[in-house]
């Protein structure tokens, strides 16, 4: 997986320049999209993601949540 994921996004200081659990993935601040240019975001925490989109609104990604049922939004 580790190789298909470059890094965590995740707002929570305490996980910022932390690794994620078994797969070492670097978890990064938020900040670090604005620089991205045009991304793709997989929004894993599925409960949260209108909080997230809303959070993100001005930012050129594409974001996509696969549960409970798949979304994409450009």
């Amino acid at each position: 997986m580790e190789k298909y994921i470059d890094y965590l996004v995740d707002d929570n200081p305490g996980k910022i320049d932390t690794y994620s659990p078994g797969l070492h993935i670097p978890v990064k601040h938020p900040d670090v999209l604005n620089s991205e240019g045009d991304a793709v975001l997989i929004v894993l925490a599925w409960r949260y993601f209108d909080l997230i989109r809303s959070k993100l609104k001005n930012q050129k990604l594409t974001l996509i949540c696969p549960l409970p049922y798949i979304q994409v939004i450009k």
